[in-house]
């Protein structure tokens, strides 16, 4: 659903596209630099 005011509601179904086997919850587009950045930060040792 999209909205600008929060009264009239536009259906946005059609235009949604999510990664096979996503459930609920929230899904978003992230750069590739940033997973980037997450994922090396994974696999350094905790202090």
């Amino acid at each position: 659903m999209k909205t600008r005011d929060f009264i009239k509601w536009e259906e946005q179904s059609t235009r949604l596209v999510v990664p096979p086997g996503t459930r609920h919850g929230a899904a978003l587009t992230v750069p590739g630099k940033v997973i980037e950045k997450l994922m090396a930060q994974k696999s350094k040792p905790s202090p």
